[in-house]
């Protein structure tokens, strides 16, 4: 999928300015597979390939988790909920979680706000086939640039429009690579 989302994730943040990431779910973490923090001049973080990232402190990780199917979502809460990482423990506020995770799912995005970077906010939007979820897509801009409600206003629907765009990418490949592989 990386391979894939890298060139149209590279147009997004050269419309944008501000740098999108894409993560997959691995291990209770959210994975950042591919980023264009190196391409944008806005960018805090650098070297974020590779990283694995807390799934309930993440944009990327609470739309994830809010609109994976239910039977994956219970499973990765159940394991989150044993987990003695610091991270998870709000997997065992279920009230609060569930209340946030339909929250997530209503509005088919999610948000966090300067949870892991003081000074950065941002909003993820899910890349599915279908009900599988593939991973999310976010961008990240410095919070004092602009507020959220900017942020959902400008950025949202190409975000989304992008998501998709990956997902069809996929899609699409899927439905080549098995027929030129037999060789």
């Amino acid at each position: 999928i990386a391979d894939i989302a890298a060139p149209l994730m590279s147009q997004l943040t050269r419309q944008l300015v501000w740098p999108v990431a894409l993560m997959t779910f691995e291990a209770g973490r959210m994975l950042v597979r591919e980023t264009t923090h190196e391409s944008s001049t806005l960018s805090v973080d650098h070297g974020m390939v590779g990283r694995a990232l807390p799934l309930l402190r993440t944009a990327a990780g609470r739309c994830y988790l809010a609109l994976c199917p239910g039977k994956e979502r219970r499973t990765i809460l159940e394991m989150l909920a044993r987990s003695k990482a610091p991270e998870d423990r709000r997997a065992r506020e279920t009230q609060r979680l569930t209340k946030l995770l339909d929250a997530i799912r209503a509005k088919g995005y999610a948000i966090q706000d300067r949870e892991i970077n003081p000074k950065t906010t941002g909003i993820a939007v899910p890349i599915r086939l279908g009900t599988r979820m593939l991973g999310s897509m976010s961008l990240i801009w410095i919070s004092s640039a602009l507020t959220i409600e900017q942020a959902e206003n400008d950025f949202l629907p190409l975000l989304k429009s992008t998501a998709s765009r990956i997902a069809d990418a996929v899609r699409d490949r899927t439905l080549i690579e098995p027929l030129s592989t037999g060789t």
